[in-house]
């Protein structure tokens, strides 16, 4: 079955893939609209599920729509008119209307109709379940359960373990910088002294917590290692920075310096602290 209209430019052409048509057949309607003056076509939304008709929507682009029949009833079947929207390259828009299509339905032998119909239709499938089949999913669903608890319990320890144990070795590292000692006089092999043991209590605190050879590592390395994970660096950076120049270029600072720099120290390793906690 094929078909023709014309509007002035604009050709829409029907195809329906089947000639003789029979209760339950599935047919394909095709409608394709064509003009050199078309920018848009919008078909409109066709679905429809009755007593007499199956109505699918199966693929619509710019200019063309295709369409999945049912029918269910013998005799003649009017599909109606449909109405396209279509917008011209100028800007302008029109609506067309196509003309009805009369379906002749054929009868199929005896009982045919009543299997398709009942085929069509959307059933819920039901399983027997025994009472040995109950108890499994019951079992499987318990074990699961227990099995979340278990974890969730033992990430909570594993966490409240780690909390415990970066306070010991946030004290041990406050305490070593604690015990460093002010040189008694500012000359450039004490103030070496001093930066070492201060330096050295920050990597030994980064190498505990964060897992890497601090100590066996230059400023420049362990910058880097920082930045490539991702951890706070701007502080330890001029501390370290600091210390390289009064160890490798022999800066001299004064005693209030020594005293603030020690405090940098803690206050780096404290943030360091809170820092290990949010990505533990």
């Amino acid at each position: 079955m094929f078909g023709a209209f014309s509007y002035a430019n604009t050709d829409i052409y029907v195809d329906v893939r089947q000639d003789s048509i029979y209760v339950g057949d599935k047919v394909q309607l095709i409608m394709t609209v064509n003009s050199p003056d078309i920018e848009i076509v919008k078909f409109p939304e066709l679905e429809v599920d009755n007593e007499d008709l199956s109505l699918l929507t199966l693929f619509s682009d710019n200019n063309s729509i295709k369409l999945s029949l049912q029918f269910w009833k013998e005799g003649s079947h009017n599909f109606p008119s449909i109405k396209i929207n279509i917008k011209f390259k100028d800007k302008s828009s029109e609506v067309f209307s196509t003309e009805p299509i009369e379906f002749i339905i054929l009868q199929r032998g005896s009982g045919i109709e009543d299997n398709l119909r009942e085929s069509k239709q959307i059933k819920i499938l039901r399983l027997p379940i025994t009472t040995r089949q109950l108890i499994l999913t019951l079992l499987l669903l318990i074990t699961i359960i227990s099995i979340y608890i278990i974890l969730s319990k033992k990430q909570k320890l594993d966490k409240k373990i780690n909390t415990i144990k970066n306070i010991n070795i946030l004290n041990d590292a406050i305490a070593k910088i604690d015990n460093i000692k002010l040189p008694n006089e500012i000359h450039n092999r004490e103030l070496e002294i001093f930066y070492i043991a201060l330096t050295d209590a920050i990597k030994e605190y980064l190498m505990n917590i964060f897992f890497f050879s601090a100590s066996k590592m230059t400023t420049d390395e362990i910058l880097t290692y920082l930045r490539f994970n991702s951890i706070p660096h701007q502080d330890i950076e001029s501390l370290l920075q600091e210390a390289d120049l009064c160890k490798f270029a022999q800066k001299k600072y004064g005693a209030t310096k020594l005293i603030e720099d020690k405090k940098t120290a803690k206050s780096i390793i404290i943030d360091l602290d809170k820092e290990a906690l949010n990505l533990a």
